[in-house]
Parts: C-alpha cells; sequence; structure tokens
C-alpha cells in the first residue's frame, strides 16, 4: 500500500497531507478567480477526492491550467485511477 505525501516547504505549515493511495477516488483541477480593484487573476488548484467523499485539496495557487492538468494526469496514470468529470472541474 503506497502513500501520497503533500509537503509544504522550506518552513513547515498548513496543507500538509499523507494520504493511503488506496484512499483516493479522483483527482481534478480546479480554478480561483481573485477580483481585485486592479482586475482579475485566475490560478489552478488540484485536489483530490477520497473514496469516503472527502475533498483534499493538494495544491494550490498555479498560474497555468496545463501545469495543472499535467500533474493530474501524471498523478493518475501512475496510481492507474480512470480519469472521471467532476462538477467543478475545469473545463478544457
Amino acid at each position: 500500500m503506497g502513500e501520497l505525501t503533500i509537503r509544504n516547504g522550506p518552513v513547515p505549515c498548513g496543507g500538509n497531507h499523507q494520504i493511503r493511495t488506496s484512499d483516493l477516488k479522483q483527482l481534478y483541477c480546479t480554478e480561483t478567480i481573485n477580483r481585485t480593484k486592479n482586475g482579475c487573476n485566475t490560478t489552478y488548484n488540484v485536489l483530490a477526492l477520497t473514496q469516503t467523499g472527502n475533498k483534499i485539496k493538494l495544491l494550490t495557487g498555479l498560474d497555468h491550467l496545463d501545469q495543472c492538468l499535467f500533474i493530474e494526469q501524471q498523478i493518475e496514470q501512475h496510481l492507474r485511477i480512470p480519469d472521471e468529470r467532476m462538477p467543478e472541474e475545469v473545463r478544457v
């Protein structure tokens, strides 16, 4: 049984996770749009859905959708998780 480990550094802070790979049901990308008085800024996030329905943010604040999708695809491919559409997933 393997684990997916997420660590923030160099100073440890919130957002660190250790998830058993058998608990992962799906990975997907979402977008966050931040509106300011100077315009909008869009960032992308990689989320995991567990077998019990919990959503866990693995990575946040990515600047490019293709980065987000690449990370999602590589983890799913490595863990042999079939890709499924999620309601809040960024549509390409």
